[in-house]
């Protein structure tokens, strides 16, 4: 870990982009960081200098592990009143609702201290990132997007396996977009990138045991931020056949976390993404029967309740949905005396933060991991001891129509490969 007292002066990013910078060849746009509590002043004449517009940036002291897209960054900033406009809004996020019911689940202490980093916003036509598998290192996922909102993202991806860097790797939870219809990403772009990672990745005083997450923007290409993920560690146990052929298992070697060879059991805790809960409702506003709405053995009560959003007017539906679900996962949470395996088909495009909304979730199984290394998934991933995904159709298989809220699940993971089986 880089020095407290960087850490503490400048904000855990600031502090992990400084030593980037100053440690590598690697291009990283120029910033300015104005310190918690210093006045905007001094900062305007290298503000001036930028390239404009620029974007102004959060760098917490918490920023080092943790809080990955909580805080509030404000693009396309271009003259000191817009400046003055998000430096006050970036400072106000270190303590805004979504801040402080985060470090209430992680049990961490905040306040008001928030750097600010003042940064020349990168023309890069892609914003993505990289990740070293932390238990199957051969592996570096990578994904790159275009455009902005929830709708509007293009995405590619590339599984590097370094034991074959030519080739593109298959992978039951993460396909790469050249094995694809989707956009192609050129396996030499990859191997650059690979190459930009394992500079960052050389520099051990920003973490010595956690895979690193890597933050970059790409033609141009930039580095915008690193930080420690999950801790590297890899099992040499094998799987057991138990399962294999069974509707009751689901096996995949999309997954993280090492369990012991036996597995742990957690209750599940089934619930619904986006494109699930809206074909519910779409399905209330076309059938009279309402008791004939079924979606893979989806629970009757929180059918209901999505069933009613067919009465609300349209334009508020997708604020009274992602408040059914999140209120869905937080009153499980409430009664459950232990960790639970949440089993969601997707969570990648949702308004609300799935990873606030299940405090004692101890595992993961998700649906649509193909461009997981987004904050929402990877804080998701980060706070499960164990993580399985699928690329796509969870809710097509066998494992998820018989499973219900309460359910025992077993998973036996040894970082490459996993299976959960519901007993």
């Amino acid at each position: 870990m880089l020095p407290k007292t960087d850490i503490e002066k400048y904000g855990g990013k600031a502090a992990i982009l400084s030593h980037i910078r100053d440690n590598t060849d690697l291009p990283v746009p120029p910033y300015e960081v104005k310190e918690a509590g210093q006045r905007l002043e001094p900062i305007l004449p290298a503000f001036n200098r930028m390239a404009k517009p620029v974007i102004v940036r959060s760098s917490s002291p918490h920023e080092y592990d943790g809080f990955e897209g909580i805080f509030d960054s404000v693009p396309d900033v271009n003259d000191q009143n817009d400046l003055e406009q998000a430096v006050k809004q970036v400072e106000a996020s270190a303590t805004n609702e979504r801040a402080r019911a985060y470090a209430e689940q992680h049990g961490i202490p905040i306040d008001e201290k928030m750097h600010v980093i003042i940064q020349e916003q990168s023309p890069s036509h892609f914003c993505g990132g990289m990740l070293r598998h932390p238990n199957n290192p051969d592996l570096v996922f990578l994904t790159m997007f275009s455009g902005r909102g929830r709708y509007s993202q293009h995405y590619r991806s590339f599984l590097f396996d370094e034991r074959d860097p030519k080739e593109p790797r298959e992978n039951r939870g993460f396909t790469s977009s050249t094995c694809s219809s989707f956009e192609k990403f050129d396996p030499e772009d990859a191997g650059f990138l690979v190459d930009s990672y394992k500079k960052v990745e050389a520099l051990r005083q920003i973490t010595e045991d956690r895979a690193l997450f890597v933050e970059f923007g790409w033609h141009p290409f930039v580095v915008y931020q690193a930080r420690p993920f999950k801790k590297r560690e890899t099992a040499d146990f094998g799987l057991p056949e138990t399962g294999r052929n069974s509707e009751k298992a689901l096996r995949t070697d999309f997954c993280f976390g090492i369990t012991p060879p036996e597995g742990l059991v957690f209750p599940a805790l089934k619930s619904l993404g986006e494109t699930e809960s809206k074909s519910i409702i779409v399905d209330f506003l076309h059938r009279s029967d309402r008791e004939s709405v079924v979606l893979n053995g989806t629970d009757r009560r929180l059918r209901m309740h999505l069933g009613d959003l067919a009465y609300v007017p349209s334009e508020e539906r997708e604020r009274y949905r992602a408040e059914i679900m999140k209120n869905w996962h937080l009153e499980h949470d409430m009664y459950s005396e232990s960790p639970y395996c949440l089993v969601i088909p997707s969570a990648h495009r949702e308004n609300y933060d799935v990873d606030l909304s299940v405090p004692k979730m101890g595992a993961l199984l998700l649906g649509e991991t193909d461009n997981f290394l987004v904050h929402g998934l990877m804080r998701l991933v980060k706070q499960a001891s164990v993580s399985m995904g699928l690329s796509s159709g969870l809710t097509f298989t066998d494992f998820y129509e018989g499973i219900t809220s309460g359910d025992n699940v077993r998973i036996i993971s040894n970082g490459k490969e996993a299976v959960a089986i519901r007993e």
